[in-house]
């Protein structure tokens, strides 16, 4: 039971630490190509957009990719 709770917490730290990285980019430099009203949004939205890229991090990834190539 140990090694399934030391796997899980390992899985979801790394998924919170690749979220982190990738909400950096995103709210920077990526969220202007999913929504062209965030090209000009302040600081303080991008900052409250933090969190919850975090946590959607996939999704998030795949729709930059796609508005990319759009």
């Amino acid at each position: 039971m140990e090694a399934m709770i030391t796997v899980f917490l390992t899985v979801l730290v790394a998924y919170i630490a690749i979220g982190v990285v990738f909400a950096l980019a995103f709210v920077t430099k990526g969220i202007a190509v999913i929504d062209e009203v965030a090209r000009s949004a302040p600081l303080r939205v991008r900052i409250l957009l933090l969190p919850g890229s975090v946590a959607l991090w996939p999704i998030l990834l795949m729709r930059w990719l796609k508005g990319r190539r759009a």
